[in-house]
Order: structure tokens, then C-alpha cells, then sequence
């Protein structure tokens, strides 16, 4: 089943069939772990480095920020299934530059560096990042593999 994430939305799923997408990543990151022993994903389309600005938020979509949507989708897996830090592989996909030639939030690079961060915090390692720049990126992974394809499209600035 093909499985479309709008933003702060996340997605885990063991089902062999399923196809999971992200459309039109920008400043976005489309976050990826991957359990290949039991082929669980987690995938989640994060909007904003920090839930500082609406807590609230943050409790009812968890992925709608960096900072939160790491812990939780990392939590997820750890509770739900029988894995460890260890059997879980992340990459992430967005955090394009603004499309104006001045971006005084860069909230692209902040995306990115919390990401990081948290991942790092968890013990999880990073092993594709395709991040920056100024694309638009489409992503779709399938549970079955855990292999990514990736849709560039050049911003006009």
C-alpha cells in the first residue's frame, strides 16, 4: 500500500507491500529509521527545528518538529518492536535553503543540525543524508528494503 506523509505527519510500518512517500521537501526533513533485521520503518515529515514555539503542538504531532519527532519515532521502535539502537538505520532528506535569496530563519540548515543532533543523542547512526542546496526532493521508501528513490527538482531563485 502506498502511503503519502503530509507535514508533521509520521508512518511505521512492518508491511512488505507498503510504499511510503513524501512530496516536495524544501527547508522540510524527511526523516527515515530503518530496522533492516525485522524490516520495520519509521518515517516521519518534520516542518520545524523546535517545539519551543507550540508545545502543545508537539504533543499531539510529535513529528511536526525536530526535536520531538526524533525521540518519539526512535522511542516508538524501541517500544513496539524487538530492536535495539543498534539495528536501527536513519537518513534524512530536505532541509533545502529558502527559496528567496534571503533566508534570515534558515530553517533548512536548523532542520537538518537538530536531526542530527537528536540521532546523535539517541545512538542512532546516520547513513545517508542528502540534505541543502536549493531542490525540492520527493522521496519514497519501501518497507521491504529500506532503500530510498529520490525526485530532485531545482528551486527558480
Amino acid at each position: 500500500m502506498e502511503r503519502i506523509l503530509g507535514v508533521g505527519e509520521y508512518y511505521i510500518s512492518g508491511n512488505l507491500s507498503d510504499i511510503i512517500k513524501i512530496y516536495g521537501l524544501a527547508s522540510c526533513i524527511g526523516l527515515v529509521l530503518y530496522c533492516p533485521s525485522i524490516k520495520v520503518l519509521a518515517m516521519a515529515h518534520i516542518l520545524l527545528p523546535n517545539s519551543d514555539i507550540n508545545p502543545d503542538l508537539s504533543k499531539i504531532s510529535p513529528a511536526y518538529f525536530a526535536d520531538t519527532g526524533v525521540d518519539f519515532l526512535v522511542k516508538s521502535l524501541l517500544t513496539n518492536y524487538p530492536v535495539t539502537k543498534n539495528d536501527i538505520v536513519a537518513s534524512m532528506f530536505g532541509g533545502a535553503e529558502a527559496r528567496t535569496k534571503t533566508d534570515l530563519f534558515n530553517i533548512g540548515a536548523r532542520n537538518a543540525q537538530t536531526v542530527k543532533q537528536k540521532l546523535e543523542e539517541n545512538g542512532i547512526k546516520l547513513a545517508l543524508s542528502h540534505i541543502g542546496g536549493n531542490y525540492s526532493r520527493t522521496i519514497e521508501v519501501s518497507v521491504s528494503t529500506g532503500k530510498a528513490k529520490l525526485y530532485l527538482q531545482k528551486f527558480d531563485v
